[in-house]
């Protein structure tokens, strides 16, 4: 790892991170962008490049291990299924649906103010 010293010493935004361990937190792309400041860390093509953000260092990038003198890149990926997660975001997404409820689905006073905006509203072509 002496290749990757740029890396030593660093406060991790995880520093359990090489430990399994259950997901405490996902951010979408739309967070990740406010997360980042600008200091970054690189080092060779070999190593991963350590990116400071306001949870503290992140580190991404190729991993080599050295074996018999040959450089392996290694890589590695991480997919879990959260049902709980599954079934909230589906549970959402059907509460916001936004569909067409059928005229016998309506109250009286709701058919009325549906026939009102039917007979007093008209969609032209120049909309935007």
């Amino acid at each position: 790892m002496e290749r990757c010293s740029h890396l030593v010493g660093l406060d991790f935004a995880d520093p359990s991170f090489a430990t399994p361990g259950t997901v405490d937190l996902i951010l979408g792309a739309d967070v990740y962008g406010q997360l980042l400041n600008e200091e970054i860390r690189r080092s060779g093509p070999e190593c991963p490049v350590a990116q400071f953000t306001h949870l503290g260092w992140i580190v991404s990038g190729l991993v080599s291990i050295l074996s018999n003198d040959l450089v392996r890149p290694q890589r590695a990926h991480f997919c879990s299924i959260d049902d709980e997660l599954h079934n909230l975001v589906h549970r959402f997404w059907l509460q916001e649906e936004v569909g067409s409820r059928s005229q016998s689905d309506l109250t009286e006073d709701e058919k009325e103010c549906e026939s009102h905006f039917v007979s007093t509203h008209e969609m032209t072509a120049d909309v935007t």
